[in-house]
């Protein structure tokens, strides 16, 4: 729970959302490992689970520290808390920075680290739980000469990353990463790309469905959704919602979206992407306005 200091869980049982405190206090930050009930996070930003070893890793940003929480029981799992650095090697010798968002691929993990402007690898399954580079100068750890922009991914500056997004695919993993400028770029093949141009909005979250492994799924802080092709590159915008907006692809290929206004919606119909045509004078959620008022779904984008 961003801006808290707990682990939040939120379960759809039939369509209701459960949502309940799994780990930490909203709010009183600090540091302890222990009992999930008794651990302190200080603003834990980004949490992925490990399925194999049943574990939730958490970021916990203000203690510059990679966490884990696994049967009740919350461990500091690489970094030193309260102690923020940049090193790499054993989880006992490496330092973060920031360390913003985490994912996991396969029983391993990628995480931000913002204050060193890179991502960086991170092995729960390995005896000494390394933590290595994978993609970003880190802070000219590498002694490369720094890209701004795209080029090779040990050169490139990856600036304030606010959210992330893995495909794992043979032989490596797809990552995309959205900057707070509002671009997508993407890690590939040993190359950082631009994906699409920059969003008027700040993205808050990325998540590829688990029906088109193709899609991507944004929400950024104006309540717009977008869905992005990450083959062909097209972005649409497929719903827009009041406040701000954080979605998950459920398990069935739902979309849930959740706004800060207290809705929590299921999308478990969502329109055919429309094809482009011309002769379009206006639209409406990015489709064709057949009259005022009225959303041609099945029509064409402007």
């Amino acid at each position: 729970a961003a801006g808290f200091h707990a682990i939040v869980i939120g379960t759809v049982f039939d369509r209701v959302m459960v949502i309940e405190v799994a780990a930490g206090d909203l709010t009183e930050g600090g540091y302890a490992d222990g009992d999930a009930t008794a651990a302190r996070f200080r603003c834990p930003t980004g949490v992925a689970y490990v399925n194999r070893s049943r574990t939730l890793i958490i970021a916990d940003l203000g203690n510059a520290c990679l966490r884990g929480l696994s049967g009740g029981i919350v461990r500091t799992v690489a970094g030193a808390c309260g102690a923020p650095g940049f090193a790499n090697g054993p989880g006992w010798n490496a330092r973060f920075l920031e360390p913003a968002l985490v994912a996991t691929v396969g029983d391993d993990a990628i995480v931000s680290d913002n204050g060193a402007q890179c991502l960086r690898t991170f092995r729960l399954r390995h005896p000494d739980r390394l933590v290595g580079a994978a993609a970003g100068n880190c802070m000219l750890a590498n002694s490369e000469p720094i890209v701004i922009g795209d080029g090779p991914q040990q050169q490139v500056a990856l600036n304030e990353v606010v959210a992330m997004a893995v495909l794992v695919i043979v032989p490596e993993p797809w990552v995309f990463v959205a900057t707070r400028s509002g671009t997508i770029r993407e890690v590939r093949f040993g190359y950082v790309t631009t994906a699409t141009q920059a969003l008027d909005e700040v993205v808050l979250h990325m998540d590829f469905s688990v029906v088109n492994s193709e899609e991507l799924i944004i929400t950024t802080d104006g309540g717009s959704v977008y869905s992005l092709n990450v083959e062909a590159y097209t972005l649409l915008r497929i719903a827009t919602m009041p406040g701000t907006v954080l979605t998950t692809t459920l398990p069935t290929g739902d979309v849930l979206m959740a706004t800060d206004t207290g809705d929590i919606v299921v999308a478990s119909d969502p329109p055919p992407p429309p094809t482009r045509c011309a002769g379009c004078s206006s639209t409406c959620m990015g489709y064709c306005c057949v009259d005022l008022g009225t959303c041609e779904r099945d029509g064409c984008l402007a």
